[in-house]
């Protein structure tokens, strides 16, 4: 509403005399520590976007995802079953049934690391999941380590597209597989990939009006089934309202050895490197 407010000045206000000038420079990343957040300008893809290591609040939606997208927005959760009413876009959400899933909930540490986001959270009182999140324009990357008593189903979103217009075949391309899922509308791009392979890819059309810019949404996911025990997850994450589609051929890459994991882009530079002699709360990852 800030935007507004020159239009209460008078017509004689300085304000409306000045010379326009073009908007200063912006960063292409903007790490605020406070927020825990790292705002991603991405002027080529046209995609602007944050990345958070979570807040607790009772709006799960607003504050506990991994992503925020100004381009694509997001989804609240409703009453409707399975993925399509979870608001799993920008997050990973856990279920013991497939029908009803959660979201981030108490985030017992967050912290900042240059570019890294570190959040270890609950799902329950016997599941603790520990997420890393590091930029890699036009993708970002996230690692998840969860420590569960209970057999569990996964959904992990990546951004959710405006699906309007879809009733024209032509319009629009959904791929799935193994591992990876990806979504072309005249709205944009975007896709997961699983950088493990260990999950599957689908496209899910998200519940019709729970998303805060588009009345009909659909999110590319990855799905997978962890049985009691400690599973580590490596995903990246691409989305577009340019013509960018070609940067889903060129994803990072995880390669690890004994117990360090590096993720690089697709030049070959480390987004996010993990080994037991890392300082702070990196030192819990081991593959």
């Amino acid at each position: 509403m800030k935007a507004f407010l020159p239009l209460a000045l008078p017509a004689d206000h300085p304000f409306w005399e000045a010379d326009e000038r073009p908007l200063s420079a912006v960063d292409e990343l903007t790490v605020q520590p406070e927020p825990k957040m790292i705002i991603c300008r991405d002027d080529e893809a046209g995609h602007h976007y944050a990345l958070t290591a979570g807040q607790n609040s009772q709006y799960l939606e607003k504050y506990s995802k991994i992503t925020y997208s100004t381009e694509f927005g997001f989804g609240i959760c409703t009453r409707a079953q399975g993925l399509a009413g979870s608001a799993h876009d920008g997050a990973l959400v856990l279920s013991e049934d497939e029908s009803h899933y959660r979201l981030r909930l108490t985030v017992e540490d967050a912290t900042v690391d240059g570019t890294t986001l570190y959040s270890r959270w609950d799902a329950w009182d016997d599941v603790t999941v520990d997420t890393w999140v590091a930029p890699a324009l036009p993708w970002h990357v996230r690692i998840h380590r969860i420590d569960t008593s209970r057999r569990l189903h996964s959904g992990e979103g990546g951004f959710a597209l405006d699906r309007s217009g879809n009733e024209d075949p032509d319009a629009f391309e959904h791929t799935e597989s193994l591992g990876r899922a990806f979504v072309q509308y005249p709205a944009g791009t975007g896709g997961i990939r699983d950088l493990r392979g260990d999950r599957s890819g689908c496209v899910v059309n998200q519940d019709p009006n729970t998303n805060v810019c588009y009345p009909r949404t659909v999110v590319p996911t990855l799905t997978g089934t962890h049985d009691p025990g400690i599973h580590w997850v490596a995903t990246a994450v691409t989305a577009a309202s340019a013509d960018h589609d070609e940067q889903w051929d060129r994803p990072p890459v995880l390669t690890t050895s004994g117990d360090t994991a590096v993720v690089t882009d697709a030049a070959g530079e480390t987004i996010l490197r993990c080994d037991a002699d890392a300082p702070g709360p990196l030192d819990a990852f081991t593959v």
